[in-house]
């Protein structure tokens, strides 16, 4: 029996051959994104476009800063100095002074003689004070006057203490000294030092 030849197949099986060997073609294009949804209304109805939704941000609830402390005026009769603040608590916050300067760096004040008057700057009102003096920062204080009275929350009934908003107290002996002042209130005190020079 003899074989067809390769003329003799019909071009019907040969066009199917070719067509199962060829690679099959992959897609090119990208994948479109997705479509949002778009609301479809009744007949007569009108479509409110969606607005986007910006996220809010909740106020942060903090305690109202505390302000700077008063001056503290020290007035030998030739107009108030300020002194050097040292530790203190006023108005709910709290710092402690890491030491005393040297006399040469404190605030100066010189006196002839006469009484020191005290006072905090902005009107400022404390109830109990106390001034002291020594030689250096490392010496022993004296005092030199004090008064007032302490608030005592805890009394029933408590009663109001006199507020003050200025003192006068004696000056130290002649001499080099530094000057310390101290006042309290209900909650705190404050302290401030002077190099005092009495002639």
């Amino acid at each position: 029996m003899k074989l067809p030849t390769l003329a003799q197949i019909p071009a019907v099986v040969l066009l199917i051959s070719a067509c199962s060997l060829a690679p099959l073609a992959q897609p090119t294009s990208t994948p479109a994104p997705p479509v949002a949804a778009t609301p479809t209304a009744a007949a007569g109805a009108t479509v409110t476009p969606a607005v986007p939704v910006t996220p809010t941000v909740e106020a942060t609830h903090r305690p109202p800063v505390a302000t700077d402390p008063p001056l503290g005026l020290l007035d030998a009769g030739e107009g108030p100095v300020e002194g050097w603040l040292g530790s203190y608590c006023w108005q709910g916050a709290c710092a402690d002074a890491a030491g005393i300067p040297p006399k040469g760096q404190l605030p100066n004040v010189t006196t002839d003689g006469g009484d020191l008057e005290f006072s905090l700057s902005d009107g400022a009102t404390f109830v109990r004070w106390r001034a002291t003096y020594a030689a250096g920062a490392n010496d022993e204080p004296k005092t030199i006057g004090e008064g007032g009275e302490a608030f005592d929350p805890d009394a029933r009934p408590s009663p109001a203490p006199e507020l003050l908003s200025s003192v006068a107290f004696d000056e130290p002996p002649a001499g080099d000294w530094i000057v310390f002042v101290q006042v309290f209130f209900d909650g705190g005190d404050l302290s401030y030092a002077w190099n005092l020079i009495v002639r």
